[in-house]
């Protein structure tokens, strides 16, 4: 738990230095994740916390008290959204790779 409270707390400078131009928002009642490209966001994994109710087939409330959710591969000038059915998230972080980045993750958080 601790490595990730201190890669949450570096997140800021983490996501400057990424050059990343993809974005996790939230729009009224949802959450949003938009890939402007340059290519396809693999294997997004989106984390949220609050208290919260959201029906969409890909998100799991966990153990934890977190709603994790596997989200399909979004594509170069799409995006995803979570609709939030009830309640407010509160926090929330995703982590996907790019075919050009090889292996390594890209991290987002809701500002």
């Amino acid at each position: 738990m601790t490595a990730v409270i201190a890669f949450a707390s570096c997140a800021p400078a983490l996501q400057a230095a990424q050059q990343e131009s993809a974005s996790l928002k939230i729009d009224g009642a949802s959450v949003v994740f938009v890939n402007p490209g340059p290519d396809t966001a693999t294997a997004p994994a989106l984390l949220l916390s609050g208290d919260f109710v959201t029906t969409d087939q890909n998100c799991r409330k966990r153990a934890s008290g977190y709603t994790g959710c596997t989200l399909p591969d979004v594509a170069a000038g799409k995006l995803y959204r979570v609709v939030i059915d009830q309640g407010q998230v509160k926090a929330g972080s995703v982590t996907f790779y790019r075919a050009s980045g090889g292996v390594r993750p890209i991290y987002l958080r809701l500002p």
